[in-house]
């Protein structure tokens, strides 16, 4: 369904970047002409394609006009994520990748949703699709199906360690972007979302959880890859503001409303400081030893803003799950692991 005249303050905007992306496009984009809720725009920035998707925009945005599209010269996802940031509307955002689709009443269950609940950010759930795995891995705000559907916490500990680390499953007041003048970090090539997710929280007050999936996560088409590739990717200075993307956010996370939430946020970004960290080295290991040893030696986690600012019980419970439960229960896979595969090799044994 086409519109004739676009919305004059639309009630979602929605950002999408686009580089080369033309096998999914079409699917994208059609996913929100699909949607039950018709006010919207969708701001697509074409990041210097060089294939059909330049002309595929173009085509949509003849026939629709909530499809604004802006050509740029490649800037990288980030730098198109910022142009768009440039041009919203609508009291509420959603960022969308080019290769990915909604459920056709996403936008209908997310607008009403917060109307009635609340909420500075509204996380919800994706199916993760993989190109190996025939079916969609449903990932939900939390595991229990028979729970409520829907959920409000203020911002905490809890709140702040149930979230993802993607950007494209939440809901974002446009209002706290563009006041705080909020902008996704250029150059990083892996945290950039949670850097921004973190911050962003930092000028909130409440999260509403939805316990339902409305995001088609296609995993493998984009920039992705396994360890040992994704490191081949970048460049030693990049992996470098990747490993310390969070690093900023130690000495300066906003949470000024109160000092109980200062504290359990800042527990909070030790928890996700020391997971992303963990990540990243987990891709930079895999490089050779020397230049592993380089980027390492120039990287440093800011411990004392972070212990002397946090919540003394909740970074307790951090570290030694952390530094104790986690390598102990992966050692114990890892037995497991091992153990059936002596078993298998075991002769089998003789019956007389």
């Amino acid at each position: 369904m086409f519109q004739s005249q676009p919305p004059e303050c639309p009630c979602i905007s929605i950002i999408i970047p686009v580089y080369n992306a033309a096998p999914y496009l079409g699917e994208c984009l059609d996913s929100l002409l699909s949607q039950t809720f018709q006010d919207w725009e969708a701001i697509c920035i074409d990041d210097g394609s060089s294939d059909e998707s330049p002309a595929l925009l173009d085509k949509y945005a003849a026939m629709d006009p909530r499809f604004k599209v802006v050509h740029q010269q490649n800037g990288g996802v980030s730098n198109a994520r910022n142009r768009g940031l440039e041009h919203i509307r609508a009291p509420y955002l959603l960022l969308v990748d080019s290769d990915d689709w909604l459920e056709a009443d996403a936008l209908e269950q997310l607008y009403g949703s917060v109307r009635e609940n609340g909420g500075d950010l509204v996380i919800f759930g994706h199916y993760f699709h993989e190109f190996h795995r025939p079916e969609p891995r449903t990932c939900l705000p939390w595991f229990s199906p028979s729970g409520p559907e829907k959920r409000k916490e203020p911002l905490g500990f809890r709140s702040m360690t149930r979230i993802t680390s993607y950007a494209c499953d939440k809901l974002f007041r446009s209002s706290i972007i563009r006041e705080q003048g909020m902008r996704f970090q250029e150059g990083v090539g892996i945290g950039e979302d949670l850097k921004f997710i973190l911050e962003y929280l930092g000028y909130s007050r409440t999260i509403l959880f939805i316990n339902r999936p409305f995001y088609h996560y296609r995993y493998g088409a984009g920039i992705t890859g396994s360890h040992q590739t994704i490191w081949k990717r970048m460049t030693p200075q990049g992996l470098l503001q990747s490993l310390d993307a969070l690093t900023p956010l130690c000495a300066s996370l906003p949470l000024s409303f109160s000092a109980a939430a200062r504290r359990q946020g800042m527990s909070a970004l030790l928890y996700w400081s020391l997971r992303h960290r963990k990540y990243m080295r987990s891709i930079i290991n895999c490089m050779p030893r020397k230049e592993r040893r380089t980027i390492l030696s120039r990287s440093r986690l800011p411990w004392w803003p972070l212990l002397l600012k946090s919540s003394p019980v909740h970074t307790s419970s951090v570290l030694l799950r952390h530094y104790a439960v986690q390598p102990v229960r992966a050692f114990l896979v890892r037995a497991k692991a091992a153990a059936r595969r002596l078993a298998r090799r075991a002769p089998a044994s003789i019956h007389e």
